[in-house]
């Protein structure tokens, strides 16, 4: 959704450049083959480039909680983020401008609707850091970990 690995990443130049070196690499390799030539080397090594270059952009695994903590994140203050941070654009009825509809049908009106979504909430909001789109709801630090903090408790509505 939306290529979070190329601009919500630390590295996100590096991707870009390695994304666009792998990308003419291959065309290379394309118009090699036209004229009759070969080059055996460049697809394989353009193949292990892009397998290299998704391990290093993957988003980072966050630390399972410690053996016996407390569950301490409260329902209550996980809607408040995502009512104050998400809602404007991810409801039935969104208060951005620009939207008619939710992007990509992701729905955060109900606490099921938010239950249902804490992977994804967790992929892009914690971990990739990519949403809210251009941060333009200016979700903090802290949200983003008392988010995922909540999803690694088991995303209980409780």
């Amino acid at each position: 959704n939306h290529y979070p690995a190329t601009y919500g990443s630390r590295l996100n130049w590096e991707i870009l450049l390695g994304l666009s070196v792998l990308g003419a690499l291959t065309r290379h390799w394309f118009n090699l083959r036209n004229q009759g030539r070969r080059a055996v080397w460049i697809l394989p090594a353009a193949t292990l480039g892009m397998v290299l270059l998704a391990f290093v952009s993957q988003p980072q695994r966050l630390p399972a909680p410690p053996a016996g903590a407390s569950a301490g994140v409260a329902f209550t203050d996980v809607r408040v983020v995502v009512a104050r941070r998400c809602a404007a654009c991810h409801s039935a009825t969104p208060t951005m401008a620009g939207f008619a509809a939710a992007p990509a049908g992701v729905l955060l009106d109900t606490p099921e609707q938010i239950r249902s979504q804490a992977p994804r909430i967790q992929t892009v909001a914690v971990a990739a850091q990519s949403m809210p789109l251009g941060n333009v709801t200016g979700m903090t630090a802290e949200e983003r970990e008392l988010l995922g903090r909540w999803i690694r408790e088991g995303a209980r509505l409780r």
